[in-house]
């Protein structure tokens, strides 16, 4: 989904409603072709005559071919530095007041919201592993480990989440581009028609004594 400045408009207002109560009074959007940062939120100051003056702004980059819900995070991501930048404390960009805000949002509000934003398109379609599995309270659940660590994923993931029926897939699909590959096993709660989607085109494998054997459909 590519996004445009209508679109940012309505999520922008959409989200400030829902998620922030409405305080976030509404500041200039943009639509950029940053090739490096799917989005970003400046604070500039400035002196006139009349004092120091703050100049707010959201850019969100259409260089990205990136999943409505993953758009959708990118968007919330920098409202909440926005929502910092007001009522927070003074901290480095990514620090406790806004991990716990965005594990609040993730949690209440079903969102993936991440840390890392920065990326190439390229990144964004690079080849990831992904898991899926069912969890006991009957969720979809995925994993998206980072190569190294494939293996013992592979063969400790039903151990520590208590799932069943895991299936594990290679997917160039922008969607899993939200998730960061991860060192020690992260569990995330995706939309399932989403991910029913971005795993039309995957490719389904297995592994046995440590070596990646690929089905021959997905």
């Amino acid at each position: 989904m590519t996004v445009t400045l209508p679109i940012l408009c309505d999520r922008f207002n959409r989200f400030n409603e829902r998620i922030f109560g409405g305080r976030l009074p509404r500041i200039p959007l943009c639509v950029s072709s940053a090739a490096t940062r799917a989005g970003s939120f400046s604070h500039r100051t400035s002196r006139s005559r009349s004092g120091i003056v703050h100049t707010r702004s959201i850019s969100i980059s259409s260089a990205f071919d990136l999943e409505p819900d993953a758009l959708d995070d990118v968007i919330i991501h920098e409202m909440i530095h926005y929502w910092i930048d007001l009522y927070g404390p003074r901290e480095t960009p990514h620090g406790p007041a806004f991990r716990a805000m965005m594990d609040e949002i993730n949690r209440t509000h079903g969102r993936n919201i991440s840390i890392r934003l920065s990326a190439t398109p390229e990144a964004s379609r690079k080849p990831r592993f992904v898991g899926v599995m069912e969890l006991p309270d009957g969720r979809t659940g995925i994993v998206v480990p980072v190569r190294s660590r494939l293996a013992a994923m592979y063969r400790d993931i039903p151990r520590l989440f208590g799932a069943v029926n895991c299936r594990w897939y290679v997917s160039s699909d922008g969607y899993f581009a939200r998730f960061p590959s991860a060192l020690k096993p992260k569990l995330y709660i995706p939309d399932p028609g989403s991910l029913k989607e971005a795993l039309a085109g995957a490719r389904g494998f297995t592994i046995s004594s440590d070596r990646l054997i690929m089905s021959s459909s997905s």
